[in-house]
């Protein structure tokens, strides 16, 4: 079951020796659960990119209207990642990125360069239009993820991605909200600096709990990993 905020910063709480939130508590208070729930987010980032997480992996359909060539992503910021495969055979990573007007036959968008692709739609001019288009490229423009494809579409096309997208930063009133990436190294890594930044003495070893946040997080990453099955083909490039 997953773990919300109030629960592991209770647990955090209970562990550097700290009274526990209230149960009718709605929001985070004080200086030291906010100092902590600060110490979970930069946990909680730096957890999410350390691995392609199934809990972030997600469907994102998109349409690109008639006679434009890109389109927000939803939800999806910087750190979004395209799901990629290995290919044996074309010896390089294939994106899950498709158009699905057709349902039917979908067809697998190929990746390029942004730069690439953004030089070939301004070189050719706005009048170089086709039904369907073959190429896609990621971009990142105020915080927001923007699909681009080429050539222009001279119709609606849906374009359906399945990327990695990390859960949105925590707030103060986000109590009962769940942790989708595995906990327990989150809650280690938010007592190891919770000891760090109170200049325990008397209790666990900074270095010692160091080790056991970084051990779990590798035990997270492997057991992740071998359940939604590795991709261990060798891909030459």
């Amino acid at each position: 079951m997953a773990v919300t905020v109030r629960q592991a910063l209770n647990r955090v709480l209970t562990a550097i020796g700290e009274s526990s939130i209230d149960v009718l508590a709605t929001s985070v208070t004080g200086t030291l659960p906010l100092k902590l729930l600060e110490f979970l987010n930069q946990f909680k980032e730096e957890i999410e990119d350390a691995n392609t997480w199934r809990a972030l992996r997600t469907q994102v359909t998109v349409t690109v209207l008639a006679n434009t060539n890109n389109v927000a992503i939803p939800n999806a910021d910087e750190r979004a990642r395209v799901v990629r495969v290995p290919e044996p055979q074309a010896g390089m990573l294939l994106p899950l990125v498709f158009d699905v007007n057709n349902p039917q036959n979908p067809i697998a968008l190929v990746e390029i360069p942004l730069a690439e692709l953004l030089y070939r739609a301004n070189t050719e001019g706005a009048g170089q239009t086709v039904q369907e288009p073959t190429y896609f490229a990621v971009d990142v423009q105020a915080d927001a993820a923007i699909l681009y494809v080429y050539p222009m579409p001279n119709v609606n096309r849906t374009v359906s991605l399945y990327m990695y997208i990390p859960q949105a930063v925590l707030a103060a009133a986000d109590l009962d909200t769940a942790i989708k990436i595995p906990s327990l190294p989150l809650m280690k890594g938010v007592i190891w600096y919770a000891l760090t930044d109170r200049g325990e003495e008397m209790g666990a070893n900074s270095a010692f709990t160091e080790e056991r946040y970084r051990t779990s997080v590798d035990d997270a990453i492997s057991r992740d990993s071998a359940e939604q099955g590795t991709n261990d083909q060798l891909v030459v490039v």
